[in-house]
């Protein structure tokens, strides 16, 4: 067993809110905590997986954003890219990560790329025609729905509880955390209906916002 378990010398303090999501970035998963040591570690990569055991369900989660220092605040400033830093004793640190799964996202990136398309073709064939009423055809066309359709079955989410495993790469190790969080069916039908709005974000609609689930870890 390696040195991060053995000596229990790396902490993760974990939230116990998180908030599951589905947007153009595809499903993700917010998660804030606070890593503390007592000796210097350089962290090579955080990231999640996701499972329903009884149902064979598994899905793994990569970190997309950081905030280093705001996660136990509920304050959101500018994403930054992740990557490596060094932990080092009396020095916590506090991170806010956007977890994502890369390889839904690969996949709905055809289907925006499928909903510009269209949007564009529409715009196209009906320049003098008003804006708002184009865009009530556009979703309204058979296209459309069967792309919003598409949209809604990568939405994976489902009503459930969820084994949660936070796993730290580290040089010389890795340190796991696990907990669990539940969905329920208003939830899910939240996040489902984020795919109108990812519609309209492609679109340029205005006023256009993701709802995002807050649930518990326990």
């Amino acid at each position: 067993m390696c040195a991060l378990f053995s000596r229990k010398s790396l902490t993760n303090y974990i939230s116990p809110e998180i908030e599951v999501g589905f947007s153009q970035f595809g499903p993700t998963l917010m998660i804030g905590g606070i890593l503390s040591s007592e000796k210097v570690y350089l962290i090579d990569h955080i990231s999640t997986t996701v499972e329903i055991p009884s149902k064979a369900f598994k899905k793994d989660f990569d970190w997309f954003t950081l905030q280093p220092h705001t996660a136990l605040e509920n304050k959101f400033e500018i994403f930054q890219t992740p990557s490596k830093f060094t932990l080092s004793p009396n020095s916590p640190y506090t991170y806010n990560i956007l977890f994502a799964d890369n390889q839904c996202y690969a996949e709905m990136k055809t289907v925006m790329l499928n909903v510009s398309s269209t949007w564009q073709f529409f715009l196209e064939k009906s320049k003098d025609r008003p804006y708002v009423q184009i865009y009530t055809e556009f979703l309204e066309a058979s296209m459309t729905q069967e792309l919003n359709g598409m949209l809604r079955s990568l939405c994976y989410w489902k009503e459930a509880s969820y084994n949660l495993r936070f796993c730290i790469s580290a040089k010389g190790g890795e340190s796991t955390t696990e907990k669990t969080f539940e969905l329920k069916e208003p939830d899910i039908v939240t996040l489902q209906n984020n795919c109108s709005d990812i519609i309209a974000n492609i679109c340029s609609q205005p006023s256009v916002s993701f709802d995002s689930i807050k649930t518990n870890l326990s």
